[in-house]
C-alpha cells in the first residue's frame, strides 16, 4: 500500500471550503429570495418589494453555513400571509376573531365609522344607508386572512422551493474555489 501525502497545509483547505461555502450560501439566499416573491401574495405589491435577504449576509460556524431572508416591519401585514391571522392562523393559540373599531374612538384619525360596499348584506338594517349604498359600523370582527399558498407561506415556501438548487450552488461555488 502506497502512503499518500496531503500537498498544502488543511487551514488554506478550509479557508477555500468556508470563502465557497459563504458565496453559495450568498447565491442560495438571493435564490430563495427570488422565490419568495414569486409566492409572496400581491396586492398592491409593497409585500413582494420588501422581501430581503438578511444584510448580515452568510453566515458560518464550524463549516456550518447559514442565511436568513424576510421581510422589514413594514409592511405590517407580512407575517399574516407568511402564517395566517385570526381564525386562520397556523397557531390554534392565536385563532380568534379580530377587533376593528373606527379611527374616532381608537384615536388613530377622525373616522367616526367603518364604511363598507357590502352587496349580499341584509336590507333594510340599521347600519345601512340606502342613499349611499353603504353600511356604517362602529367596530366589526375580522376573521382574519389565511397563510400563502395553502399554509406553506411564502418565505418558508420560497426556500423550500430552492433547497434543491441552493445545495447545488454551495457544491459548485464550494467546488470552484478549491480547484482556484
Amino acid at each position: 500500500m502506497a502512503k499518500a501525502k496531503r500537498k498544502g497545509d488543511k487551514s488554506k483547505l478550509e479557508s477555500r471550503l468556508i470563502v465557497g461555502g459563504l458565496k453559495g450560501m450568498g447565491s442560495w439566499m438571493t435564490l430563495a429570495v427570488e422565490y419568495a416573491k414569486e409566492k409572496a401574495p400581491v396586492d398592491q405589491g409593497h409585500l413582494v418589494r420588501s422581501i430581503h435577504e438578511d444584510e448580515r449576509g452568510p453566515q458560518e460556524d464550524n463549516l456550518l453555513f447559514t442565511g436568513r431572508i424576510g421581510v422589514g416591519k413594514f409592511p405590517p401585514y407580512a407575517r399574516a400571509h407568511e402564517f395566517g391571522s385570526g381564525v386562520h392562523a397556523l397557531d390554534p393559540s392565536e385563532r380568534r376573531l379580530i377587533p376593528i373599531t373606527a379611527g374616532y374612538w381608537t384615536g388613530k384619525s377622525e373616522a367616526r365609522a367603518l364604511q363598507f360596499q357590502w352587496d349580499a348584506g341584509p336590507k333594510p338594517h340599521p347600519a345601512y344607508n340606502e342613499e349611499k349604498g353603504l353600511y356604517y359600523f362602529h367596530t366589526i370582527y375580522h376573521p382574519g386572512v389565511r397563510p400563502a399558498n395553502m399554509g406553506k407561506g411564502y418565505l418558508r415556501y420560497g426556500a423550500q422551493l430552492s433547497k434543491k438548487e441552493g445545495i447545488q450552488l454551495m457544491v459548485d461555488t464550494m467546488i470552484a474555489e478549491l480547484t482556484r
